[in-house]
């Protein structure tokens, strides 16, 4: 399977009820050590992000799967056979204020990434080649 590419965050209303701007996310610790966890468990090392970018307001990240181990070849084939298709942020929030009467984070601070069953941000998914 080649580097499938997810929506990390967009500028939607999440489930928390908050908005994170993509503008105000800092990617630079994350690219410094980009591991992909599973449900966000610190144990399960799954692969890791490559081409971090913002894009439309929207962050996306590639992923690439650690084969090496079952868990890894697991996730991978979960997602390539599209029983997995989303991934979840992890956000240090650095400032947040109200605009518009909702709460936005306006600064923040990645700080992991998961392959996720159910995300905070519904559009928090994989993209199609035709997406």
């Amino acid at each position: 399977m080649n580097n499938v590419t997810f929506v990390i965050s967009d500028e939607s209303v999440n489930s928390y009820g908050k908005v994170i701007l993509t503008d105000g996310i800092d990617i630079s610790q994350f690219e410094r050590n980009p591991v992909m966890l599973y449900m966000h468990e610190r144990a399960t090392v799954v692969g890791r992000w490559e081409n971090i970018r913002k894009e439309e307001k929207k962050l996306l990240a590639d992923a690439v799967f650690d084969d090496s181990t079952p868990l890894g070849t697991q996730v991978k084939n979960q997602v390539e056979k599209g029983f997995l298709r989303s991934a979840s942020g992890n956000f240090n929030i650095i400032e947040e204020k109200t605009i518009d009467g909702v709460d936005t984070i306006t600064k923040s601070e990645l700080f992991e990434v998961s392959i996720d069953d159910i995300p905070g941000n519904n559009n928090a998914l994989r993209l199609d080649r035709k997406s």
